[in-house]
């Protein structure tokens, strides 16, 4: 059997699992579960750590591979005038269609000030909360 058919399996068998713990009724099995889940958050956290140096490492590899400095030079105009034409477009599209998107929203005002009060009394009592252990170490990780 290769890695990549041990792999999907694994991932696939830890899906039923997964999913079997969720509908169960077992205290157990939840117990399980808050134990094994910051693992499973740091694990999510490295693999996040690793694509910001592989993106960075790929573009140094790819810019010093380039057999022309003036191609480059081509090469980040373009980058640039496509980034900047992209945030135009995003920043007009944004500019136009936020006003009637929240036109549709309709918010009872009775809730808006229950909201608003909820916060305030979130932010000074946010203050005394102390993360759980678990969560604490999951945060050490990006």
């Amino acid at each position: 059997m290769t890695r990549t058919t041990t792999v999907l399996l694994a991932l696939v068998a830890g899906l039923a699992i997964g999913i079997g713990a969720s509908v169960s009724d077992s205290t157990a099995l939840h117990n399980v579960v808050l134990w094994v889940e910051p693992v499973g958050a740091l694990f999510v956290g490295a693999i996040r750590m690793m694509i910001v140096p592989l993106v960075v490492s790929s573009l140094i590899v790819g810019v010093t591979s380039a057999p022309d400095t003036r191609t480059i030079g081509r090469l980040g105009g373009r980058a640039l005038i496509y980034m900047f034409v992209s945030l135009a477009i995003a920043c007009v599209f944004g500019l136009f269609a936020s006003g009637p998107i929240f036109e549709l929203l309709r918010i009872d005002p009775a809730a808006a000030s229950a909201l608003r009060e909820s916060a305030g009394g979130a932010a000074r009592d946010g203050a005394k909360a102390l993360p759980s252990m678990s969560q604490w170490i999951v945060d050490l990780v990006p």
